[in-house]
């Protein structure tokens, strides 16, 4: 009876071989196709190595132009981001980029691995490495090494926070946590809320003031208040000198985005009141998760309660503020704890989060689907096809929460004794 068993491991051993071959060659051979937001994050580290504002457009313009051979529209990072990615200052940008890929793709095995390790500890070796290179292989993973994004990094990060707050190792999620913050403040709120639903205040609260920290000393390393302006008027540009980042799909160059404020915009354009209305339905969704969350806390387990209270957590989150497509790579996170959860969460509801959200950002083809659109369809159709992943990421919300308020209806004696099903693998 051990030769099945066996085959079958060598079997998921040789499919993770594959996979995860693939899967580097695959984002290597991205990264290389373009990697230009790098320059963004390599720029405000080298400010803070020079000391030099790169927040002023005439101070900036002939830098850049010497580092990069082609000039900056701004640099929309804090000094914080600077600071935690300091030594890449000190680098070349071909070098930086390399490490820079090196260190997101790492980062990133290394979270997954983390975080199933500790939720679910039942799968073989062999089951977390394929699992990592179908990750790997998805189109969100190449999305994100196309231009060098920090996601890969930031969803390393959320599995290695996930891992250490059921394992209760405070001080590692404090500092797990700030970098998250400190790289890409959006992104950092999951850390953030989880930290306080989990009732680590204090992990919540040094991250906060170390972000704050770096920030006023990058600040007055840089300048000052002049320094702090400069930053703000580039930040304000971020949705206007770039069209790309356009909040009305109608644009024909915006490119695809999670946010509710422009999936709102397809049928009702107007950004300002969008935005309003996508931070009151925040606003209400998670109070509603909290009120969830505070009901089925001492009735399951620690791993059950992390699982049901991260998938909401992380889709309010690309829901509420300006985030593209790429960024939801972050769903990776509660999609493995879904699957890994077994009886512990709703087997209809789970289906209706784990199998849009692994299709679309597991197979989606964004320029073929958008071509397909504008040869068959024409243009009008377009701006349809590119809300398409803000559908999925509200789909996924709502799904994420039915389980968590199916959990919380529950009966006690029905719950009590939910830990994870050491039966799926």
């Amino acid at each position: 009876m051990l030769y099945p068993a066996n085959s079958h491991r060598a079997l998921i051993g040789a499919l993770a071989a594959i996979t995860l071959v693939a899967g580097c060659a695959i984002n290597w051979r991205a990264s290389q196709r373009l990697g230009v937001d790098f320059r963004y994050v390599h720029a405000v580290a080298y400010s803070l190595v020079k000391g030099v504002d790169l927040y002023d457009d005439a101070t900036r313009q002939p830098i850049t132009l010497a580092l990069y051979q082609g000039t900056l529209y701004g640099v929309p990072y804090p000094p914080s981001t600077g600071w935690v990615l300091l030594p890449f200052g000190l680098l070349s940008r071909s070098v930086g980029a390399m490490l820079w890929f090196m260190l997101n793709l790492g980062m990133l095995s290394i979270g997954l691995w983390a975080m199933m390790s500790a939720f679910m500890p039942q799968w073989t070796a062999e089951s977390k490495l394929f699992a990592i290179g179908v990750v790997l292989c998805s189109s969100a993973s190449r999305w994100c090494f196309l231009p060098l994004q920090s996601e890969p990094l930031v969803t390393g990060l959320l599995g290695l926070f996930l891992a250490t707050t059921v394992h209760k190792h405070a001080a590692q999620s404090a500092i797990l946590a700030t970098l998250a913050i400190c790289l890409k403040f959006t992104m950092g709120l999951p850390f953030l809320a989880i930290a306080l639903l989990t009732k680590q205040y204090r992990v919540a609260v040094a991250a906060v003031a170390l972000l704050l920290l770096l920030n006023l000393a990058g600040f007055a390393r840089l300048g000052g208040m002049t320094a702090v302006r400069n930053y703000q008027a580039n930040v304000a540009r971020v949705e206007v000198t770039e069209p790309i980042n356009d909040p009305d799909p109608h644009d024909p160059a915006a490119i695809m985005r999670t946010d509710w404020t422009f999936l709102l915009n397809l049928v009702a354009p107007n950004t300002p009141r969008n935005r309003v209305v996508a931070v009151l339905l925040t606003v209400a969704l998670g109070a509603w998760v909290t009120v969830l969350a505070l009901r089925i806390r001492s009735r399951v387990s620690d791993e059950v309660y992390v699982a049901l209270i991260s998938g909401p957590i992380v889709c309010l989150t690309l829901l509420v503020a300006y985030h593209h497509h790429y960024e939801a790579l972050m769903l990776v996170c509660p999609l493995l704890l879904y699957v890994g959860a077994g009886n512990a969460v709703d087997r209809v509801w789970r289906r209706w989060f784990v199998w849009p959200v692994g299709l679309f950002f597991g197979l989606y083809a964004v320029n073929v689907v958008e071509s397909f659109v504008v040869s068959h369809l024409g243009s009008g159709y377009l701006a349809v096809a590119k809300v398409a992943s803000a559908v999925v990421v509200t789909v996924a919300l709502a799904a994420s929460v039915a389980m968590l308020a199916r959990a919380a209806g529950e009966r006690k004696d029905q719950v009590a004794e939910l830990q994870l099903d050491t039966a799926a693998a």
